[in-house]
Parts: C-alpha cells; sequence; structure tokens
C-alpha cells in the first residue's frame, strides 16, 4: 500500500474503526513531521517510503 497515493477514502478504509476527523488530524501530524506528503487534492503518499520502512523495522526489533 506505500506504493502510490491514497485517497482519504481510502485512508478511512484501511484504518477500520478511524473517524474523517482522526484521520486528518493524524494526518496533519504525519505532515508536519516530514512522514507524508500531499500530492493532489485528496491523495496522500509516504514522503520517503525507504525511511519509513526501516523505521517500522526498526519498531518491530523493539518488541
Amino acid at each position: 500500500m506505500t506504493d502510490r497515493p491514497h485517497s482519504t477514502r481510502k485512508l478511512l478504509q484501511l484504518c477500520g474503526a478511524a473517524t474523517s476527523g482522526q484521520l486528518y488530524h493524524h494526518l496533519r501530524l504525519l505532515i508536519d513531521a516530514g512522514w507524508v506528503t500531499p500530492s493532489s487534492r485528496g491523495q496522500y503518499a509516504l514522503a520517503d517510503p525507504e525511511r519509513t520502512a526501516m523505521a517500522l523495522a526498526a519498531v518491530q526489533a523493539c518488541r
């Protein structure tokens, strides 16, 4: 799911129980932190998929 931008509708489907307000709140935090970029109207993508994969692997290793 990291290979292309996704719409907020698709992101809501992937998040399950998240509300649109929660999604936009978290997207804003991720954009401000440089993890996500808005690619076009209502579309969002990972700013650096490789960096994200490395961070997720580090988190998983700590479990």
